[in-house]
């Protein structure tokens, strides 16, 4: 496999442990970001892409350049979030939580109320996109509960855009046509922009926290997406995740994993395994 030339670059840097160290201590003081939760070789790699950005090589360059620019924190700290979404990513997995409720094969606590927990939600295309699928089964009469979201996610520049709710054209680029009439377009320097529905905006709730420390709502929950953010957390941060994610789903309750992500044996009593191909487990 032949490596670009910013893979190259960022393999040819070298840390000197008393430096990383160093580096770690002063973003985590400012950031307030806990990068004890995630695997070291994250974490590095983090770091090593954000000296490549600045053009900087050397990791006492970059501790440097840390101490004299207080800007450094923000940068970096948008850069440590990871924020690739899309509307429907991963449409079978949707396509999914749809044949669960109306075969009946997902409980719900009330069955006037499907409460849903989107962690990690970016900026919001995930929890749009489950209120949008159960608001087209409404539009084609089929008889569905009514609808809670909470969505939640550490980068507050990321909820920020979720609760503007205004998308670029990459967001959109695998909607199914049947969801467009949610969206107005509009034509703006920066290409056409799309704007979600009121009736959609208002199925979603948008919180501020960190997935590794305790929910801040009391609720449980029917269904919890908790996609793409378990890979870069060490395995002592997981099992806190999937304690707390346990802790606050319904007995035979929907938990939705990412593609490459699994619950190991060791953190998996509470959780069984229904769908392979798409990572959905149930709370038995």
């Amino acid at each position: 496999m032949i490596m670009s030339y910013a893979e190259l670059s960022l393999k040819s840097i070298d840390f000197d442990p008393s430096t990383i160290e160093h580096i770690i201590d002063q973003l985590r003081r400012v950031t307030k970001i806990k990068f004890e939760c995630y695997k070291r070789d994250f974490l590095e790699r983090r770091i090593k892409a954000r000296m490549y950005r600045l053009n900087i090589s050397s990791d006492k360059d970059y501790l440097e350049h840390v101490c004299k620019n207080p800007a450094e924190f923000n940068e970096f700290s948008d850069l440590f979030t990871i924020n690739y979404t899309y509307f429907f990513r991963n449409n079978e997995v949707y396509q999914q939580l749809k044949n669960l409720f109306l075969s009946n094969k997902a409980k719900i606590q009330n069955p006037d109320l499907i409460r849903i927990w989107s962690a990690a939600c970016s900026t919001g295309e995930e929890p749009y996109s489950i209120a949008m699928l159960f608001e087209y089964l409404k539009k084609i009469k089929i008889k569905v509960p009514d609808l809670e979201i909470v969505a939640s996610d550490l980068d507050s520049k990321a909820l920020q855009m979720a609760k503007r709710g205004v998308y670029c054209e990459y967001s959109v680029h695998d909607l199914p046509d049947i969801y467009r009439p949610f969206f107005k377009s509009k034509s703006t320097a920066y290409g056409l922009q799309y704007k979600i529905s009121k009736k959609i905006k208002e199925k979603v709730i948008f919180i501020e926290e960190d997935l590794t420390s305790k929910h801040a709502i009391n609720h449980k929950y029917d269904v919890i997406f908790c996609r793409n953010i378990l890979i870069y957390l060490n395995k002592y941060f997981q099992q806190k995740v999937f304690q707390n994610l346990a802790n606050h789903l319904i007995q035979g309750g929907i938990l939705v994993l990412g593609k490459t992500e699994m619950i190991m044996k060791s953190g998996g009593s509470q959780f069984k395994l229904i769908d392979p191909k798409n990572h959905i487990y149930m709370k038995i």
